[in-house]
């Protein structure tokens, strides 16, 4: 069914791990650990910004919740959606029809309920915003994990003397403690969410 739709799968999981790839290429890259403190500050500005932005979101998840009628338009949106997608697809015209006039059962088969989708919207969101501040922790930290446990004695680096209270990664620190703090209670948000479970809906055994 998948292939008469044209739907190359294994390509868009490649892209996936591609993107993936591309992030852990990038820390093993970072490799300047004496950052200035305006880069510090350009990359915690970065660490603001996008974890307010995530965190606002899941508040708003949290606190309001999704309305029958944000849902529905979801749902919509998603119908005109796939509905187009099927128009585009390489099959004959005949199951072109008989697909799009199967697309109400077939959603309400595979579609998440509003409860369910609202779950699993806000496990994606509280991964988000752990990764956000993971992500840009590693981007100031990555260079200092093995450069101040075991100092290469040619490059003449002495940690006692570079972490020093006017160093910028000291001066800075307790602004990534704060972050830190966030990632670490944003975490045990997730593990409870993954305890609890995928809700049930009234019509699920």
């Amino acid at each position: 069914v998948l292939d008469s739709l044209d739907m190359d799968y294994t390509t868009t999981i490649q892209q996936v791990n591609d993107q993936i790839k591309n992030v852990y290429a990038y820390l093993e890259s970072v490799n300047e650990y004496d950052l200035t403190d305006k880069q510090i500050g350009g990359i915690i500005r970065d660490l603001k910004k996008q974890t307010k932005a995530a965190e606002n979101a899941l508040k708003t998840l949290t606190g309001d919740g999704i309305s029958d009628s944000e849902y529905s338009e979801m749902e919509k949106k998603l119908h005109d959606q796939l509905t187009s997608f099927i128009d585009s697809t390489k099959i004959p015209e005949t199951y072109k029809i008989m697909l799009i006039d199967l697309l109400p059962i077939t959603m309400s088969q595979i579609l998440p309920k509003k409860e369910q989708f609202a779950y699993l919207l806000q496990v994606m969101l509280t991964i988000l915003v752990c990764s956000i501040v993971l992500f840009h922790l590693a981007r100031i930290t990555a260079p200092h994990a093995v450069r101040s446990r075991y100092p290469n004695t040619t490059e003449l680096f002495d940690p006692l003397e570079y972490y020093s209270k006017d160093s910028p990664l000291v001066v800075n620190m307790p602004e990534l403690f704060k972050y830190t703090q966030i990632a670490i209670e944003r975490l045990d948000l997730l593990y409870d969410l993954l305890f609890a479970g995928y809700p049930k809906c009234d019509n699920q055994e």
